[in-house]
């Protein structure tokens, strides 16, 4: 009888060994964990309007883009701003930091971290998983720039002078932007910016020379016409010039601290 139990005992267990195995089977084992990936593209810059600009941000997951102060040549700890960031690729990303917190000529560095509670909240506090930083391997994806500021306060700015039309254009001698752009030329409306007659290229955050503008077609611009050259944000879809008069609220006029237009004024010469 003894013998008999210790059988069946045996046999209990193999068939409960069994139906694991093929439980296991069916489930097909736990999916891999796929790691969020990432890359960044910064170069040094000029801080503008409290501003630094990452030229380019590429994410797998919706996540963040951090700047951090350097540490003895490596990354810091110290976080300065952030901003977030969907999965995909961006271009010409920006980030707002305290230019208090800042010296001119300090190294800064970019980096990555994923959203992993999808709450639209930075929680990385460095001990906790959540908002953890983007990994190659065991590395955070970061990389270093020199950040200078600007002590004359010119942050969006443009330069041109009174000139002739030459072939349907007009050149902007010079444009400095915090964020990327367009240059925007109006007719005069009683001393003041009326029908827009040209666009240029949609422009990057930065400083750009002898910029050419080509009225429209439908322009009529003769001499002695007075022209108004205003500067313009590229706050909607990247690259399509958007602005309706500020309904839409998209690519909107810049302004400077003053909550004026940067614009000025040009005159149509022979």
């Amino acid at each position: 009888m003894i013998k008999q139990k210790n059988y069946l005992v045996v046999l209990f267990l193999a068939t409960i060994g069994l139906f694991t195995a093929c439980s296991d089977d069916d489930d097909g084992g736990a999916p891999p964990v796929i790691e969020p990936t990432g890359s960044i593209v910064v170069e040094d810059q000029t801080l503008m309007n409290g501003m630094v600009t990452v030229s380019n941000v590429e994410m797998s997951n919706d996540g963040w883009l951090v700047i951090y102060k350097d540490n003895a040549g490596v990354l810091g700890t110290e976080v300065l701003g952030h901003t977030h960031v969907e999965a995909g690729s961006h271009e010409d990303v920006t980030v707002e930091l305290d230019e208090s917190a800042l010296t001119s000529g300090e190294v800064l560095w970019a980096a990555l971290h994923v959203d992993s509670d999808e709450d639209g909240e930075f929680d990385w506090n460095g001990i906790t998983g959540t908002d953890s930083p983007v990994r190659s391997g065991t590395v955070p994806v970061a990389e270093s720039f020199t950040l200078n500021i600007d002590s004359s306060g010119e942050m969006n700015t443009v330069s041109v002078g009174d000139q002739a039309v030459v072939d349907g254009t007009i050149t902007v001698d010079n444009v400095v932007l915090a964020e990327a752009g367009w240059i925007v030329v109006h007719a005069n409306n009683d001393g003041a910016p009326g029908e827009v007659v040209g666009i240029s290229e949609v422009l990057t955050a930065g400083n750009h020379d002898d910029v050419t503008i080509t009225f429209n077609d439908s322009a009529e611009v003769n001499v002695g016409d007075m022209l108004w050259i205003m500067l313009h944000s590229d706050t909607g879809v990247a690259g399509e010039y958007e602005f309706d008069g500020g309904d839409n609220g998209l690519d909107l006029p810049v302004f400077d601290g003053e909550g004026n237009p940067v614009m000025v004024s040009i005159t149509v010469t022979e």
